[in-house]
């Protein structure tokens, strides 16, 4: 796994989250670098949702579909909600693609910000 790769993965099971985070199966985007996800037990992510009112959140970026990407719809990319998951989560067959470069620019630079 690669940063910024997307993934489909399943988070918690709806309903048993309270509050605002995501839950349900949904695409992710990875953050952390592949050198640390070949060793670690985790993998950083952010989640997407189709939920458009989420963009005027900060932290947030809206994603278009694309080939490149492969989205679905457009997306937008919540990484005011960066988290770790197990990497036994991911599988290969649930990958849709790559984030574009400048997407993953921007991506980093909100990190950096919130760091």
């Amino acid at each position: 796994m690669n940063r910024g790769e997307i993934y489909d993965v399943e988070l918690d099971p709806p309903g048993q989250v309270p509050g605002h985070e995501q839950t349900g199966f949904r695409p992710v985007l990875i953050i952390s670098p592949q050198a640390y996800n070949n060793r670690s037990l985790f993998v950083l992510i952010a989640p997407f949702t189709t939920n458009q009112n989420t963009e005027r959140l900060p932290y947030t970026i809206p994603v278009e579909p694309s080939r490149m990407n492969g989205l679905d719809t457009r997306s937008i990319l919540l990484v005011l909600q960066v988290r770790s998951l197990d990497n036994r989560r991911f599988r290969a067959n649930r990958r849709r693609g790559t984030i574009e470069p400048e997407i993953l620019t921007r991506v980093m630079r909100i990190i950096q910000e919130m760091v």
